[in-house]
């Protein structure tokens, strides 16, 4: 018998939209991609030249220790204190994983038992909840308000923590799927009444480099004292445009990551050594590099809300750099199906990221070049105005 914990696990629902992608390509049919998370560039290219001479020397082809190269976990310890006065023990309080997902899943897998209860902020991240039903977890949707742009009210969330006897609050910022960024000061305020109440704090930061530049990225290195139960989880993947390499991190207590060691081991051994050497280059060579696809994305993101204001009837409930969050008069899934059939145009259904967003759809806003992104983007505008005349 297959794991009823398995079974009660929603497929991934990018997944169906992947695949029908696939078979359209197969066809020889032009997509246009406004749906997967992934940056449409690769790799800054000086860090790839060095890493080119690398890949001829043997020891890149096997394992390195199980939490990582500790070049690589110093070098980010360092990155991270100088840019967000983030300081933790690069020798006891970091592993390096196989993405942010592969990390979020270690820890769900060291710190819940069956019926522990997960917060998550709705509209969430589906593969985190994902994780926590493979567990025998429960999901809490804390729903946040589209009216505000899903900006969070700390009182409150703590306020249902402690009514709904959470284990543990997840939050991701910048926000996927709503590319919401979290005002600081708010998170601040918010860890500090978690703690208080023994919760513990799950922060994603995979797109720390993006946030609002108005509004800047909050870190726990922002708390009076180092807390315990504060844990991130991050990915090098969008940072330095290496989604395919899979390679991320987790920061938590010696203690939880001595403990995570133990699912590290069993399930991938270490993150593949070629990609941590390519991440520790990245780090060398690329963070300038950052700065200018940063500032990009952020121009690209001005001119889409600019003509988001074409999308009427549908709105712009909130975007970022990666992401926009959009409702509607229609069923979102029905909508992007047939979008994709009719216009050759990838976007993701919003209720895969929580309850009540069957009127929602989520658009990438980083995976496309700039002719195809913009092409693709008065498409839209084209379909949704078809709605102002039913």
């Amino acid at each position: 018998m297959i794991s009823e914990n398995i079974l009660k696990t929603p497929s991934p629902g990018i997944a169906e939209i992947n695949l029908l992608v696939e078979k359209m390509k197969k066809k020889g049919e032009g997509i246009i991609n406004l749906g997967q998370a992934v940056p449409y560039y690769g790799p800054c290219e000086r860090t790839l030249d060095f890493f080119k001479n690398e890949l001829g020397k043997s020891h890149i082809h096997r394992y390195t220790s199980d939490p990582g190269l500790i070049e690589l976990r110093e070098h980010w310890s360092s990155v991270l204190a100088e840019k967000f006065n983030f300081s933790f023990s690069p020798s006891e309080e970091i592993i390096i994983t196989a993405g942010a997902n592969q990390a979020y899943l270690c820890l769900i897998m060291a710190l819940f038992n069956p019926g522990d209860k997960m917060g998550l902020l709705t509209p969430y991240y589906f593969n985190h909840s994902m994780a926590v039903k493979m567990v025998g977890g429960e999901i809490v949707e804390i729903p946040l308000s589209p009216e505000n742009g899903f900006r969070i009210n700390p009182d409150q969330i703590i306020e249902m923590a402690k009514r709904n006897n959470l284990k543990a609050l997840t939050i991701v910022t910048p926000n996927n799927p709503t590319g919401t960024t979290y005002s600081p000061e708010a998170l601040e305020y918010l860890a500090n009444g978690l703690l208080r109440n023994g919760i513990y704090l799950v922060v994603d930061e995979t797109y720390a480099f993006f946030p609002d530049p108005e509004i800047g990225h909050f870190s726990p290195g922002s708390l009076e004292s180092k807390p315990e139960r504060i844990i991130t989880v991050g990915s090098f993947s969008k940072t330095f445009a290496l989604t395919g390499w899979r390679c991320g991190y987790i920061i938590a207590s010696k203690e939880l990551t001595h403990q995570m060691m133990k699912i590290q081991d069993t399930m991938v051994i270490c993150a593949p050594h070629a990609s941590q050497k390519l991440v520790l280059l990245s780090l060398e060579f690329s963070l300038d590099w950052i700065k200018e696809k940063k500032d990009h994305l952020a121009q690209r993101a001005l001119k889409f809300k600019e003509k988001a204001e074409t999308f009427k009837p549908w709105k712009l409930l909130s975007s970022g750099l990666f992401f926009a969050f959009v409702q509607g008069p229609a069923n979102g899934r029905q909508t992007v199906l047939d979008i994709l059939e009719k216009e050759k145009l990838v976007m993701i259904p919003g209720d895969i990221f929580g309850s009540d967003l069957s009127k929602t759809i989520r658009i990438s806003l980083g995976c496309s070049d700039d002719s195809s992104f913009f092409h693709g983007i008065d498409k839209l505008s084209s379909y949704f105005s078809q709605f102002s005349a039913q």
